[in-house]
Order: structure tokens, then C-alpha cells, then sequence
């Protein structure tokens, strides 16, 4: 992994791991995905990798929220856009509309 001492652009909580595990210490909370990513660019490293090294010191991530539509009755379950009656798509209207006409 690479040092960014020298870059002024590189936050100093990401400029190295330890300066990484002190800064989330410091909060006493768990790390973002977002800052594992950061912390991955500027170490030029993989976020397996530098998940697999926080786990060593005894941090945990952050877990993601996921958000699902909610289901009303006219909603297509795989909330897909080709659900909207209003929207065209892929179908044979390409070739049976302007597109299909001889000349």
C-alpha cells in the first residue's frame, strides 16, 4: 500500500491505516462503505483487502440501508421501468410502427 504524506490533497485520516483505525476510534463508531472506498483510493489498495486488515484491529463496517419501493397494486414487482403502461420498450413496436414501413 502507498504512503500520501507528501499529497496535500490526501485527507490525514487517509493517509495511512493506522492514521485511519485512530481517526474512526477517535468517534467510536463503526466505518462507512464510503470511507473504506476513500480509503482504498488514496492506499491504492482493494477494499477486500482493507476490510480484511480493519477486521484485525477490531473495527466493523457500517451496514447499508437498503430502500425498496413500495408495492401498490398496478406495481410491477421487480420495480421495472417497462411496468408503466405509458413507457414504451423493447418489444416488436420498432418493427411494427415507422420502422417497419417499406420506404
Amino acid at each position: 500500500m502507498l504512503d500520501h504524506s507528501d499529497d496535500p490533497r490526501c485527507p490525514a485520516e487517509y493517509r495511512s491505516v493506522e492514521e485511519f483505525v485512530e481517526y474512526i476510534e477517535d468517534d467510536e463508531r463503526p466505518y462507512t462503505i464510503k470511507e473504506i472506498v476513500d480509503l482504498a483510493y488514496w492506499l491504492k489498495a482493494t477494499t477486500l483487502a482493507l476490510g480484511k486488515i480493519l477486521k484485525e484491529y477490531g473495527l466493523t463496517a457500517q451496514g447499508q440501508k437498503h430502500e425498496h419501493a413500495v408495492c401498490m397494486a398496478t406495481t410491477n414487482q421487480n420495480d421495472r421501468w417497462q411496468a408503466c403502461p405509458s413507457h414504451g420498450g423493447g418489444g416488436g413496436d420498432s418493427l411494427i410502427g415507422i420502422a417497419g414501413r417499406a420506404g
